[in-house]
Formats: structure tokens, C-alpha cells, sequence
């Protein structure tokens, strides 16, 4: 990581074999939206070649992981100084929208996240030996970890921790991890600058829920200011019912059951919330997969379109995701 090379901001993302197809959809979305510009892209990687994420115009930075996902804590301390900020993501992520303006708001010492939006109680932290390291908590809108923007310097005390619990505990989820390690340094949590969950990630189908369902199409046109130089709103804008502008989104699209699988869950939250009625629960199923259709459009486009041809990484998948590959071919617009 030659410092000449190195941008003011960086993604982290780490991934083993089972997460190529996702990845790549999601370093596609990633360069699509110009972030390349300004940020580095950080691959730790486990059991996979990462020249396959390689271009003529494109090169993440890539670092040998030994155990994904938690290294992406672990090795902060190596290259998190070099940036003024970054962003930790998942690797079965995508973006919908540019996100720099959450690099320039945590490199002023503020902290991007956004909640779950559900109450979990968390377990006993344990070691080796069954002892006790932390007793089990009530959280509320536990934070998603992912997109997690912030600046090194002023959060270095969350990785310090996550590696002593992390080296303490056994096999303790690293998003529990990192929710303690967060939770027990309040004078970060202070600098916390939390989003609802459907802005970020989408996570418990927030994003198919009568309040807060995506809504698509709003605009024939980018919508500009000052004689069309700025753009105020690009025509593929993607905001909630309530109005809430989207960034990314968090899902298994590269999964054959995840474009049905949101029905198990939808509909008995339909007829509980907005009762049984058949035709009300038929409009809203209907709404569902639309979205869910929707979002796998986007996800075919950054497979099959993207800069990083699918060309590079079908060899390398498993059967199943390049199965997939094939079955998302249906959802592409016909001009």
C-alpha cells in the first residue's frame, strides 16, 4: 500500500469462495456510482484468487485473511490510519446511490450507521473456560455493522476491544462483538449518527413494509439547480414511502430462493398489520415483488453489465451462484 496510491477513503470488505458473485455485484455497484474516484477498495480475502476482481481500469488493494469475516476488525490497525475515512460493508451488499458525503461527514470525527431496527438479547459472552467475560444485554436497535463509515483515529478504541474480546471469547458472532465493543466506548457512541436500517441495508424486509416500502421511477430526469450543472436528484433516485432516501441494500440476491423467499414473512405481516382482507393482501404481494424484481434487476445489471465482466469470476463460483448467473437473465429490460 504505497502511499502515493492511497485515496482519502477506502471500503472494507472481506469474502472467502462463497461470496464471489455478490462481491463482484458489488464492486460493480461501486464503480457504476464513480466511488473509485475517491475511494480505495480493501479486499480481505480467504481461499479465492482476487486478480479475478482485476480490470484494465481497476485494481482493489487485496490482503491474505486468515479468518473472514473477522479480520476485517482485526487487521484495522494496519492500513485504517492511511485514510481520513472508511466504510466497512458486507460482501452481499449493493449500492443504489453515490455515499461520499458519509466519507466527508466521518472524517470529520462523526460516526455513520444505522440501526436494526428489531430488540435482541444478546448472549453471555464466554470463554474458553465457560467464564462469564459479559453478561447478556438488552440491546434495542442494535447497530448494523455494515455500512459502518468512520474515522480511525477517533474509533480506535472499538478495534482494541473487538480483538480482546474477540481473542477472550468463543465462538461469539463478530456483529455481537462488535455491538459490545461499540456499546462500551460511549464517548464514541456520543459522535453516533444513526440511519433507519431501510436506508442502509433493508435488513427484516423494511424495504417491503407498508411504511417504509422502496419506491421507484419517481423522476423522468436528473433534477438539477444552477443552469443544470448540479445535480439535486438523478432520475433513478430510489427513496421510502415516508421519504427516506436509499443508499445501499443488504440481500441474498444471489441466492435462488431469495426472490420468493420474503413471501414466508410478508404476508402474515400484511394481514396483521393491514388485516385479511384478499384483496388488500393480493396488493400488497403484488407491491412485494415488484420491488423484489426490481432489486434483482439491479443486482443482473451489476453481474452481467458491470466493469468487472461476470467473464472474470464464472469459473470460480460454485454451481448454485452459477446457476443464478443464468436465472437472472430474465430480468433484464427489453429495449
Amino acid at each position: 500500500m504505497a502511499s502515493e496510491n492511497i485515496k482519502k477513503y477506502a471500503f472494507v470488505i472481506s469474502l472467502d469462495h462463497n461470496y464471489i458473485l455478490p462481491v463482484q455485484a458489488l464492486l460493480n455497484s461501486i464503480i457504476k456510482f464513480n466511488m473509485t474516484d475517491y475511494a480505495d477498495i480493501i479486499l480481505l480475502y480467504k481461499n479465492i484468487d482476487p486478480s479475478i476482481f482485476v480490470t484494465d481500469t481497476f485494481k482493489p488493494i487485496c490482503i491474505q485473511s486468515e479468518i473472514v469475516p473477522e479480520d476485517r476488525y482485526l487487521q484495522m490497525h494496519k492500513f485504517a490510519d492511511k485514510y481520513d475515512s472508511l466504510c466497512l460493508l458486507d460482501g452481499d451488499m449493493m449500492f443504489l446511490a453515490d455515499v461520499k458525503r458519509f466519507f466527508e461527514i466521518a472524517s470529520c470525527g462523526f460516526i455513520i450507521g444505522c440501526n436494526d431496527d428489531t430488540a435482541f438479547n444478546r448472549k453471555n459472552i464466554k470463554d474458553a473456560n465457560n467464564n462469564i467475560i459479559i453478561k447478556n444485554v438488552d440491546f434495542y436497535g442494535v447497530l448494523c455493522n455494515v455500512p459502518f463509515f468512520f474515522n480511525y483515529k477517533h474509533t480506535e478504541s472499538i478495534w482494541q476491544l473487538f480483538t480482546k474480546l474477540y481473542e477472550k471469547s468463543k465462538g461469539i458472532c463478530d456483529y455481537d462483538l462488535f455491538n459490545y465493543a461499540l456499546s462500551l466506548n460511549p464517548e464514541i457512541t456520543e459522535k453516533l449518527i444513526t440511519y433507519p436500517s431501510v436506508c442502509f441495508t433493508g435488513v427484516h424486509y423494511t424495504y417491503l413494509k407498508y411504511q417504509t416500502m422502496f419506491l421507484f421511477d419517481l423522476f423522468r430526469e436528473n433534477m438539477t439547480e444552477n443552469q443544470g450543472k448540479d445535480c439535486v436528484c438523478e432520475k433513478d433516485f430510489v427513496v421510502t414511502r415516508d421519504w427516506m432516501r436509499v443508499y445501499s441494500i443488504h440481500g441474498k440476491f444471489f441466492q435462488l430462493y431469495w426472490e420468493t423467499a420474503h413471501e414466508r414473512y410478508m404476508i402474515p405481516y400484511y394481514a396483521h398489520e393491514h388485516g385479511t382482507n384478499k384483496e388488500k393482501l393480493k396488493f400488497f404481494l403484488e407491491y412485494c415483488n415488484k420491488v423484489t424484481q426490481r432489486l434483482h434487476r439491479i443486482f443482473a445489471e451489476n453481474v452481467h453489465n458491470g466493469d468487472i465482466p461476470l467473464l472474470n469470476i464464472y469459473n470460480h463460483l460454485q454451481e448454485s451462484h452459477q446457476v443464478q448467473t443464468e436465472n437472472l437473465k430474465k430480468y433484464f429490460v427489453k429495449k
